[in-house]
């Protein structure tokens, strides 16, 4: 039981350290965890490249969380 849970811990830890260097490489990704930390995810560039693919989804409304 311990062995899993070590290995699980490991493949977690490496796949946080790849999306770290995703983020540090790639601008559009910094540009969306920007977008994410002022809290208007709709204006991240990975979003709007998005929804040009796919129109039917919408940006949920201000403080609409579905409660």
């Amino acid at each position: 039981m311990e062995r899993g849970a070590v290995g699980l811990a490991r493949i977690l830890a490496v796949a946080m350290a790849i999306g770290a260097l995703v983020i540090v490489v790639r601008p559009d990704y910094r540009a969306a965890l920007a977008c994410l930390w002022r809290g208007r995810p709709a204006e991240s560039p990975i979003w709007q490249s998005n929804s040009r693919y796919y129109p039917g989804i919408d940006q949920p409304a201000e403080g609409a969380h579905g409660d």
